[in-house]
């Protein structure tokens, strides 16, 4: 991914006016850092014993420099009103966790506990294996806040990124992989937005392209001029 470029089509874009979204696929921190973190949660139990030894390839991910400037760009497109919204498909919280509810993180995050009582979202940075985590405010055990993006996404944060998507003037894409797809299907049915591909994709450009048509076809069908 070439940064420069990517802020330069989000300024250009911007000037169009609009609420603009940016969507960003699961494989966004491997483009950046090389560390895919998706394949070693693939490889083991969905369960806090695991997640003890993913921690610390998450900061290593954190600590990237790469990494943190495309952060750096997304938080000052944001404060200058360039972006509305962020949907993310990677499980790692390399954006949630420094931007904040500027970011819907669709399948949740590796790094972060969920309080099952007091509903408290709370970041780790290392855990003990043999103990589960505890609530910082009501001591309750924490449960992991997040699910495998070969699972369902919680529905709340999965409508959140549909409306969204289908509610934005623009979308900004960066996915190359086919998992996005189903994400992106509520959006090729949207008319009213515009969609623009960051990067060569052919097979999205594609899915775009042949959903949209096929809408019109059934649209031509139902309601004939």
């Amino acid at each position: 991914m070439d940064l420069e470029d990517v802020a330069g089509r989000i300024s250009e874009l911007s000037r169009k006016g609009g609420r603009c979204v940016i969507f960003l696929g699961s494989n966004l921190a491997r483009q950046l850092t090389g560390e895919n973190v998706e394949v070693v949660v693939h490889s083991d139990e969905n369960n806090w014993k695991s997640l003890a030894k993913i921690l610390p390839i998450l900061s290593r991910l954190h600590e990237n420099e790469k990494l943190r400037e495309f952060v750096r760009l997304l938080s000052s497109c944001s404060k200058a009103s360039m972006i509305h919204r962020i949907v993310y498909t990677g499980i790692d919280g390399i954006l949630s966790r420094r931007l904040g509810k500027t970011v819907i993180d669709v399948y949740g995050s590796l790094p972060r506990g969920h309080c099952i009582k007091c509903g408290l979202k709370v970041w780790l940075d290392k855990i003990d294996e043999r103990k589960t985590p505890r609530c910082p405010r009501c001591r309750s055990p924490l449960k992991p806040d997040y699910v495998l993006s070969s699972e369902t996404p919680q529905p709340r944060r999965l409508s959140e990124a549909v409306y969204e998507l289908t509610t934005a003037d623009l979308v900004l894409v960066y996915a190359s992989s086919s998992k996005t797809l189903d994400v992106l299907l509520p959006l090729a049915a949207s008319k009213f937005t515009s969609v623009v591909l960051l990067g060569e994709n052919p097979i999205l450009s594609r899915f775009l392209r042949v959903v949209r048509a096929e809408l019109d076809e059934i649209l031509r069908l139902l309601c004939p001029l």
